[in-house]
């Protein structure tokens, strides 16, 4: 367990840093290579990107936690259901479909 805990917060980290979240928020036309998808009409900028680094801080304190619960999960149907947590949560928190595919095929 401890092994794909530190998996998961590597891949994470990839998934979750600051060029992947504006990349997901502002588009490719906007940051070039290193993004994609739409423009969202947002009215400032800032705000926007204040907005997108509030939620990728939840998504990460709310999969921390969940990794906490797996670590300590005593049966084998406390850590499965732990498991799936994790795993949903990354899912969620992962905004951008290559990354949530890399996630997928590197902690599988």
């Amino acid at each position: 367990a401890a092994f794909w805990e530190r998996s998961v917060t590597s891949t994470m980290n990839a998934a979750t840093n600051l060029g992947n979240s504006l990349h997901s928020t502002f588009g490719r036309e906007r940051f070039g290579r290193y993004n994609h998808g739409a423009f969202n009409d947002a009215t400032h900028d800032e705000q926007q990107t204040q907005a997108v680094m509030a939620t990728t801080t939840q998504n990460r304190a709310a999969i921390e936690q969940s990794l906490t619960t797996l670590t300590q999960a005593q049966t084998p149907e406390d850590y499965s259901a732990a498991t799936l947590t994790v795993i949903n949560l990354l899912g969620s928190a992962v905004t951008s479909p290559p990354d949530r595919v890399n996630m997928m095929e590197t902690l599988s």
